[in-house]
């Protein structure tokens, strides 16, 4: 829930400014479909590329500037497999994003093309990791 939010907010204010840090703080977040638990069955890829789709479309449609979306790693590894161009990041973060499991509270910050449906920048902080990937796409251990 509500939790989850200031919990974020308090781990990444360590490694942003603070106008960053207040410009994310500024943003509401509805986490009630994050206070219990949703699925109730495995899903085969086929469905989950779909409902990729569909929420793709569907943040397409929004015109939102800025969005941010949590969910299972499953669902960001197949995105990114689906979506991210050459280029978008290092091949090492590239391999990270698609073929591993995220770990708990990695973020990654994307910059996409809705309307092709490609993921052309790629920024990623895991702290179980302690590697971040900033702008330039350098790696560097925390």
């Amino acid at each position: 829930g509500r939790g989850c939010v200031r919990r974020a907010l308090a781990f990444l204010g360590r490694d942003i400014s603070s106008a960053d840090a207040a410009e994310l703080a500024s943003v509401q977040v509805d986490a009630r479909e994050a206070a219990r638990r949703w699925w109730a069955w495995v899903e085969s890829r086929n469905a989950l590329r779909r409902r990729i789709r569909r929420l793709l479309l569907d943040l397409e449609r929004s015109q939102l500037r800025a969005v941010i979306l949590v969910g299972h790693s499953f669902l960001f590894r197949e995105l990114f497999r689906m979506a991210i161009v050459e280029g978008a990041a290092p091949p090492e973060v590239v391999e990270q994003l698609t073929q591993r499991k995220a770990g708990h509270c990695d973020v990654v910050r994307c910059e996409m093309n809705l309307g092709l449906g490609s993921i052309t920048s790629v920024h990623i902080y895991s702290p179980a990791a302690g590697v971040v990937v900033d702008e330039g796409a350098r790696q560097r251990r925390r």
